[in-house]
């Protein structure tokens, strides 16, 4: 993407997560404006930037007190009276069972993690307006959606989020203003090197991959997004299939499959692939062949295992199968163009900027 020319704030900017947003829009040609409490860190990437020749700002910023909140967006407005992309990036969160959690600090996580970023957008909305085509990220956490056993108020705020976000997004889609929302899950920031060993290992057996995320990928839409760089160095983004919707499809598959196992073969091998059709028409996206081909490889393997159920008998060999898989599955191949292409495709000989 090219945001040459755009004015981007970030908020939590100085480390984690806002931090590789940072990073990345800057790489990419806006001018970022990281606003952040940690000033040494902010400062620090100031050089790292410098030395990279971005054009990246520090703006120092408490997201728990109001008054600094609107003390950022000030200054920040007086340097730049129209602001592109807001990024309310920043969060904070202390394990405690809710019963012993102390009042001040259930007062200070929900400031920090939601009512700051709603004084900072409400301070910046009118510059976001001018500027037309606006963007604002909010990004929450998975607890947010469905909770987190010792994070009751971190939860409880980023759920707010979430809220915020959707109500956000109806009352100024009318003033071209673009309101999204991401819930990261367990990711490699130093926000989680405050945990213990023991629950990071918890954090890890229960996601579906064995690996917390890190900081340059998030999933949306049932893909996970890898941002990168191509090989001539520009900014890059692979998209992947979401192993837990792919396990919770070929699970539902399975289920069906040894439902109606006794149904004629090419009942069954029309339905398959009905089936494998629907998720190449989604997910065959260039980047995502291997996994396509996983789902279609594990169809056919549920698919061996309902029909030898069919008797005790059974000599479907491995030869066998694959032949009949051949025949009724459609081939696992990219079925989507890249985005830009796909763009390009679409709007040329009718927009006005080609």
């Amino acid at each position: 993407m090219d945001f040459a020319g755009k004015i981007a704030l970030v908020t939590g900017g100085a480390s984690g997560i806002g931090k590789a947003t940072v990073m990345e829009l800057a790489r990419s040609g806006a001018r970022v404006v990281c606003a952040d409490i940690n000033e040494a860190a902010g400062q620090a990437l100031v050089e790292e930037a410098r030395r990279s020749k971005f054009d990246i700002e520090y703006e120092p910023i408490d997201l728990t007190d109001s008054a600094s909140v609107r003390r950022c967006a000030a200054a920040v407005t007086t340097r730049h009276p129209k602001i592109d992309i807001l990024v309310n990036a920043a969060g904070f969160s202390v394990f405690h069972p809710f019963l012993d959690t102390p009042p001040d600090y259930i007062d200070k996580v929900i400031a920090g993690n939601l009512t700051g970023s709603l004084h900072l957008t409400q301070a910046l909305l009118p510059s976001m307006i001018a500027a037309g085509n606006a963007h604002i990220v909010n990004v929450a956490s998975d607890a947010g959606r469905v909770g987190s056993t010792g994070e009751t108020a971190y939860a409880a705020a980023k759920g707010g989020m979430i809220a915020f976000t959707k109500s956000l997004a109806r009352e100024v889609a009318r003033h071209a203003v673009c309101v999204n929302c991401v819930c990261p899950g367990p990711t490699d920031t130093p926000l989680l090197d405050t945990r213990s060993d023991k629950l990071k290992e918890a954090f890890v057996r229960a996601i579906a991959f064995r690996r917390l995320g890190k900081p340059e990928t998030f999933d949306f839409l049932g893909f996970t997004h890898i941002c990168g760089k191509t090989r001539d160095g520009r900014f890059g983004l692979r998209r992947v299939t979401i192993s837990k919707r792919m396990r919770a499809k070929l699970r539902e598959v399975k289920k069906q499959l040894l439902r109606h196992r006794h149904l004629p073969v090419p009942e069954q091998g029309r339905w398959l692939a009905s089936v494998v059709r629907g998720h190449c028409a989604y997910y065959a996206v260039p980047g995502n062949r291997k996994a396509v081909a996983a789902f279609r490889t594990q169809v056919t393997r549920h698919w061996h295992r309902a029909l030898q159920r069919r008797s005790q008998r059974s000599r479907l060999d491995w030869k066998r199968m694959n032949r009949l898989a051949d025949r009724w599955l459609p081939p696992a191949r990219v079925m989507h163009p890249f985005p830009d292409a796909r763009f390009y495709a679409r709007t040329q000989g009718r927009s006005p900027v080609r």
